[in-house]
């Protein structure tokens, strides 16, 4: 049984081809170890059933729900793969810095203060932070928001907004070929 495997963690995974999945940038996370037991379990489980396919983790597109107890209340917090392991830092109610948070989950820099401003800027604080209200200092240091305020139970924390990775030309491009391919669809008729 995986779930017990897990120590009761519930865990989901969903396979899709190369071909039915689009692109995207692999960005290697430093797992927790929950997160690594989760993931070794269900690669030898794949491995028992397929020999010659490779899976590749796409984190950034994973969601995790987490209960936290924020002001004595307790809420579900569903956020990307990447904010768990942020908010798993936080977990002994720690203060950590930007190079901490950085170093522990191996994410690049940028990424890492986005996912931080999703979860000290935004609508929902769930965290707290030193410095500039607006922005994510190099020195600023993080702390889970004992004053968190929210009536609601479950709590959706978008993710950070993903990087606009094509350009002008290349939608050009694509269209033109599909526009293409129309006209010789229809000339065949």
């Amino acid at each position: 049984d995986g779930k017990s495997a897990l120590g009761g963690i519930d865990f989901n995974v969903t396979v899709l081809t190369t071909g039915f999945w689009p692109s995207y940038q692999v960005q290697d996370a430093n797992l927790c170890p929950e997160m690594q037991k989760a993931q070794q379990v269900f690669h030898n489980f794949y491995n028992g059933r397929t020999q010659h396919r490779r899976l590749q983790w796409i984190h950034s597109l994973g969601q995790a729900t987490i209960a936290a107890k924020l002001n004595n209340r307790r809420h579900d917090l569903i956020v990307n793969s990447y904010q768990a392991l942020i908010l798993l830092l936080f977990v002994k109610d720690e203060t950590h810095d930007l190079g901490f948070i950085q170093n522990t989950t191996g994410l690049d820099a940028i990424l890492t203060k986005k996912l931080l401003a999703t979860l000290t800027i935004s609508k929902y604080k769930i965290l707290t932070k030193s410095g500039d209200a607006k922005t994510i200092e190099d020195d600023a240091t993080f702390a889970p928001n004992d004053a968190f305020q929210c009536p609601h139970r479950k709590i959706k924390i978008p993710p950070p907004l993903a990087e606009e990775t094509h350009n002008k030309e290349r939608v050009e491009e694509d269209r033109s070929i599909a526009i293409e391919a129309a006209i010789v669809r229809i000339m065949k008729m």
